[in-house]
């Protein structure tokens, strides 16, 4: 894992979160990765171990005004405790609820532990994300809709890697996501 992620941020952008059954905290919002674990990754500065929920926003340009684009995502684990708690079966229209109740994180702390907070509830989301994405889910899945106030998000369900060997490529500009297949299966016709 360390050779591919170093790999990849020798050319790119590589923003990483931990998930459940990773070398980090289980209670949310989860730690990034550290640094020992992906040492020579951890020598680009283009790779950045990231907590999990996982807020960013790139092409923001203070002086013109303008905001960029909003990305907020989790490894899943809030869409999975979700679909235990209720019988809503597509993670998409969990991820849409999320965006409706404005909370990544409803069932916390009942059914999914997280650290106790004070002040400020860290699961609160206070901006309508452009993306808004779950990883670890079943199968690649995507949504766009409308906010309240005319906001344009794309909801992305992002498939667990290890078990169908898929990564998602989105376009920042356009809105959309593409799947993209690794290993021999992809080259073989029926």
């Amino acid at each position: 894992l360390d050779l591919l992620l170093t790999r990849l941020s020798s050319s790119v952008a590589v923003d990483i979160l931990p998930g459940a059954g990773d070398p980090s905290n289980v209670f949310m919002p989860q730690q990034p990765f550290h640094n020992c674990l992906l040492p020579s990754a951890n020598t680009y500065s283009s790779f950045r171990p990231t907590t999990n929920p996982y807020e960013s926003r790139i092409f923001e340009d203070p002086l013109a005004k303008d905001e960029g684009v909003t990305i907020i995502g989790t490894s899943g684990q809030n869409v999975e405790d979700i679909q235990r708690c209720c019988e809503v079966e597509d993670p998409l229209d969990v991820m849409e609820s999320l965006l409706q109740w404005r909370h990544l994180a409803p069932t916390a702390p009942d059914t999914l532990p997280c650290f106790p907070v004070k002040d400020e509830d860290p699961f609160i989301i206070s901006l309508c994300p452009h993306i808004f994405f779950a990883g670890n889910q079943k199968a690649f899945g995507t949504r766009r809709i409308d906010g309240d106030k005319g906001q344009k998000s794309l909801l992305v369900a992002i498939p667990s890697f290890s078990r169908t060997r898929t990564a998602v490529e989105v376009d920042v500009r356009t809105l959309t996501a593409t799947p993209i297949f690794f290993g021999t299966e992809a080259f073989h016709q029926d």
